[in-house]
């Protein structure tokens, strides 16, 4: 049996997104978010994102639950402890998630959770969701590669697959109030109505 973990990081979205449909296409597939404690405690990480990434998420678990009938299973801790524990409980093999661009923080858990991975025999599939390319650029070239990707169809639409849920998520979490730019893919898409 195969089981997959679909790793949403800044991918918050279920229409178009790689990652999501290839590991959907495993047995089972176990829809995550993690909110890395060290991250909320990085001085980059303020209120104004903290909402727009809580409106993005609650649209995310409302799409996953009108689609599919899954909860999103949100965690709040260390990265590395939470995925072990996954991986363990749900006998993952595959981890999907899809690039991101990398910072000091998110290079330094990148390196670690790759680590992890290798120690427990995981595969680690990232997809490249927005045609960054984060490595081997070559100057003169980017742009002609750029436009490769941008000409690929758009990820077909996932049917009803198995999903699992997690009944010891700990989703407990609070958001500052502040007033920002509406979060989420429906706000999204709505506004490609305006133009």
């Amino acid at each position: 049996m195969k089981n997959s973990l679909m790793w949403f990081r800044y991918d918050l979205r279920i229409k178009d997104n790689e990652a999501l449909f290839a590991a959907s296409e495993n047995e089972f597939c176990l829809p995550i978010f993690i909110f890395d404690e060290d991250y909320l405690k990085l001085q980059t990480t303020s209120d104004f994102h903290l909402n727009f990434l809580n409106n993005s998420l609650l649209d995310l678990k409302n799409n996953l639950k009108e689609k599919f009938n899954v909860k999103l299973n949100l965690y709040n801790g260390k990265t590395i402890e939470i995925l072990d524990y996954l991986i363990s409980k749900f006998k993952i093999t595959n981890v999907y998630s899809n690039k991101i661009f990398k910072g000091e923080f998110f290079n330094r858990l990148d390196n670690n959770v790759n680590s992890l991975f290798i120690e427990k025999k995981v595969n680690w599939i990232q997809k490249n969701q927005f045609g960054v390319q984060l490595n081997k650029r070559v100057r003169g070239k980017w742009s002609v590669d750029w436009q490769k990707f941008v000409s690929i169809p758009i990820t077909p639409n996932i049917e009803s697959k198995y999903f699992l849920e997690d009944d010891n998520d700990n989703s407990l979490f609070t958001f500052p109030n502040t007033s920002c730019q509406q979060g989420g893919e429906k706000f999204a898409l709505s506004c490609l109505d305006h133009f």
